[in-house]
């Protein structure tokens, strides 16, 4: 099995931060009853880009297979990082500046798993145009995972 290296898995956080950016604005403009209890799009973009960079970095792996497997494989993977960025970007609103910077951390993650899965699955489940963000985010960066895994190998060749 190929692993990505650090440049590969930066290729595809960069691809996964553009999915998410695009998914929480298509959530906050379009998303049905849940966006009004939202902040603001500009806010939702960043944590969006930056909980999806963060979760795609550390499961790059799991996209860019061959065969029906690799599809297999990259769905189910698609549907964890997701439930992971929108934890990870659901935190960054939820950061305190008190106390020690572990303490920081762990409550910020604590905190930002009710309301960042829950207003991605409302979004994703009460939008058409949220879910097909999502499902084009998510062959998009299969696809572009498959264009880094066939590059690395061909690099490997020669």
């Amino acid at each position: 099995m190929n692993y990505f290296g650090l440049l590969n898995r930066s290729n595809c956080a960069a691809l996964a931060a553009l999915a998410g950016g695009a998914l929480a604005q298509t959530i906050s403009l379009w998303g049905g009853d849940i966006a009004r209890f939202l902040p603001p799009t500009t806010l939702m973009c960043i944590g969006g880009a930056v909980g999806a960079a963060l979760a795609m970095f550390l499961l790059a792996d799991a996209f860019g297979h061959r065969g029906w497997r690799g599809v297999i494989l990259a769905a189910v993977a698609w549907v964890v990082a997701t439930a992971l960025g929108a934890w990870f970007g659901a935190s960054l609103f939820a950061i305190e500046l008190n106390g020690s910077a572990i303490h920081v951390i762990l409550s910020a993650l604590d905190e930002g798993v009710d309301p960042g899965l829950i207003a991605v699955t409302a979004g994703i489940s009460q939008s058409s145009a949220a879910f097909a963000v999502w499902v084009m985010g998510g062959c998009a960066m299969h696809c572009g995972a498959r264009v880094e895994r066939t590059a690395r190998c061909a690099a490997t060749i020669t």
